[in-house]
């Protein structure tokens, strides 16, 4: 989450009661904040969301994982830096929500696609 960094200023030069209830405090936050975050913002790598993001300008794609299922994995692979690796992971988190019944139906198409090319699919 980006606050080891923050832990280890403050475990440099502190005594020990105060490490302890700094990392409390920080435990706490990441806890509260964890639970406020929408469903694909706790799934997905950062990457991806930050190429989310940028493709669709603010329209708070990843609060609405139901456009990204309607767009399948066609669309998906029209968005610049999205692979399949970022394509798979995408399908396992639809799936884990429920937004897709099976996520290698959803992905079918894609690996049909490329054995019909003759490339490699995995």
């Amino acid at each position: 989450m980006g606050f080891g960094g923050t832990l280890a200023k403050i475990k440099a030069g502190s005594d020990n009661k105060l490490i302890i209830s700094a990392e409390n405090q920080l435990r706490k936050y990441i806890k509260e904040v964890y639970e406020t975050l929408p469903p694909l913002r706790k799934l997905l790598s950062k990457r991806t969301q930050k190429v989310l993001d940028n493709y669709f300008k603010g329209k708070s794609i990843l609060e609405n994982p139901q456009k990204i299922a309607d767009l399948g994995w066609n669309q998906m692979l029209k968005i610049k830096n999205i692979g399949r690796k970022s394509l798979r992971e995408i399908s396992f988190a639809l799936y884990d929500l429920s937004y897709i019944e099976y996520e290698d139906e959803w992905l079918d198409h894609y690996r049909d696609e490329k054995v019909s090319k003759g490339e490699k699919t995995k």
